[in-house]
């Protein structure tokens, strides 16, 4: 860092017209001839170097900047761990983890890396397997008690009965169950354990926690779901603002590491029901959390997305994992224009026709002019395929990418749609793109 700082003060130095003070060539000064011939050489080696400087002055000073910035960038990332590992070192059980998770002793030991000396794959099982709550034939039965009246109870059996009807997830009232959930209404916090514990364990649904979004989300913590946004892939899709984040909360927005969680090969859902708000922890309003695609897009949920559904399906192993699931087969064309190809990579978003919407994921391929590049995966489907969001996430060299046409087929609904559009994607920002049906 000091190296660099030094480099760019002589650069300034010299792109300013910076020079020695001149040197005498009369004997006054008391300086042996062969002497003075050296500084004169000097000198002249001297101004010839701030000539090439000039000529390089830009391009050596744009270098220096972006060294420095990269420097600035690694030393707020480690300042951001140390941070973590602070925040790690004074959470105890009972306190609350991203704003709304009930901490318990395997929980702490799972954030710390502290499960066992075993390798990562055994601890995966380890903090994923036995917080998953058991199945009963093809439904997963959670007992619960209702300790919490009113509003919290009536809300709490609309949320249940809705993830009732989309998932094996089944509520039952507590009879001799071991471990069970008990639904609370103290305070004005809105809280669960991360999956489950083992015996009783609390949901608490306080005040201003009554709205069915709500105590949907405290429900997927229960079942063993985090929030979105700290998946460990999610800075492919969004942009922490740390400066607007209130002090000390940045830790709020960790990634967890690849052998804590599963995504189970999803797309990152922006209006999840388990994604943090735009505002979230915010300390002067402004947001803190913006999806890369698209900034000004609301994040987050006030109902299960589509994407919710089936994550928590394929988590469980419901049934109704493929009911609304389709194969699809998308190929993009890259136009046929001189450097229209790209080393950015690529990602894409589909939306049907009553406003469902698959989630963002990476788009494989090569993307080099003329090419038609092919991949096939499995996205859930509501309707008729009404638009496209597609963009390049301007990494790589030579970011700029000229698309011709992305042309989808639903092999299950035996349908096709080319959405067209001969167009440049010139920055990070989704491209919105019309699809019509073949």
């Amino acid at each position: 860092m000091k190296e660099v700082f030094l480099h760019l003060c002589l650069v300034v130095f010299l792109v300013h017209g910076g020079h020695p003070k001149a040197v005498s060539d009369t004997r006054s000064e008391g300086l042996a001839e062969d002497e003075l011939g050296k500084l004169l050489a000097l000198r002249e080696n001297f101004e010839n170097g701030i000539q090439t400087a000039k000529e390089k002055s830009s391009e050596e000073v744009a270098n220096v900047v972006a060294l420095l910035r990269n420097e600035v960038a690694k030393d707020q990332e480690l300042e951001r761990q140390a941070e973590y590992k602070r925040y790690l070192d004074s959470l105890k059980e009972g306190d609350l983890h991203e704003g709304d998770i009930l901490v318990d002793k395997e929980l702490l030991a799972m954030l710390r890396d502290d499960v066992s000396d075993a390798p990562a794959e055994k601890r995966q099982m380890t903090s994923r397997a036995n917080r998953k709550w058991r199945k009963s034939g093809n439904d997963v039965i959670i007992p619960y008690t209702m300790a919490a009246g009113g509003s919290a109870s009536s809300t709490f059996q609309l949320a249940i009965n809705s993830l009732s009807m989309l998932t094996c997830i089944k509520f039952q009232h507590r009879t001799n169950h071991r471990d069970y959930i008990k639904v609370t209404g103290d305070g004005s916090s809105c809280f669960s354990p991360y999956g489950r514990q083992g015996g009783m364990q609390t949901l608490n649904l306080g005040n201003g926690c009554y709205s069915k979004g709500t105590v949907l989300h405290e429900i997927l913590h229960a079942i063993g779901f985090f929030h979105e946004q700290s998946r460990p892939d999610r800075d492919n899709y969004v942009t922490i603002n740390y400066r607007n984040i209130k002090s000390g909360m940045s830790s709020q927005f960790a990634k967890k590491r690849s052998w804590e969680v599963t995504t189970k090969g999803q797309p990152y859902d922006f209006q999840s029901l388990m994604h943090y708000r735009n505002t979230e922890f915010s300390a002067n309003g402004q947001k803190t959390i913006q999806a890369k695609a698209n900034p000004s897009m609301s994040l987050g949920n006030d109902d299960l997305s589509a994407t919710d559904v089936d994550k928590i399906n394929l988590f469980y192993g419901c049934p109704q994992a493929r009911w609304k699931m389709d194969d699809f087969v998308i190929q993009v064309k890259t136009s046929s224009s001189w450097f229209s190809g790209t080393d950015a990579k690529v990602y894409m978003e589909l939306f049907w026709a009553d406003g469902v919407n698959s989630g963002e994921f990476p788009v494989q391929g090569e993307f080099e002019r003329w090419s038609v590049d092919t991949m096939e995966l499995y996205l859930p489907n509501e309707s008729n395929l009404s638009k496209i969001n597609i963009r390049q996430d301007g990494t790589g060299f030579g970011s700029d990418w000229k698309l011709d046409r992305v042309t989808i087929e639903d092999k299950t609904r035996s349908t096709r749609y080319e959405c067209y559009c001969d167009c440049w994607l010139d920055n990070t920002l989704a491209k919105s793109i019309v699809c019509n049906r073949l």
